[in-house]
């Protein structure tokens, strides 16, 4: 039997602890920097949102939702017998 604190479990669980460090420190960070970021790469480019656009892109997903219909409890057709 494998002691408690064999060399590999140690070296496992100080990698892991430093993993968790760092991701306590990477994951505020980046939820703050990215909207930031993205803000500024926004106005810096200057993208232009044409409203018209996003009716085409709701009228087209309509469209296409109502011609596949119901879903059912049907087994697909590969499940069959």
């Amino acid at each position: 039997m494998t002691p408690f604190f064999s060399p590999i479990i140690v070296l496992f669980f100080a990698e892991f602890l430093m993993a968790v460090d760092w991701f306590a420190f990477g994951l505020p960070v980046v939820i703050v920097l990215l909207p930031i970021i993205g803000a500024y790469l926004w106005k810096r480019i200057g993208v232009i949102v044409d409203a018209g656009s996003f009716d085409q892109t709701r009228s087209a997903a309509t469209r296409e939702l109502e011609a596949t219909g119901r879903l059912s409890r049907d087994l697909p057709y590969w499940n069959r017998s």
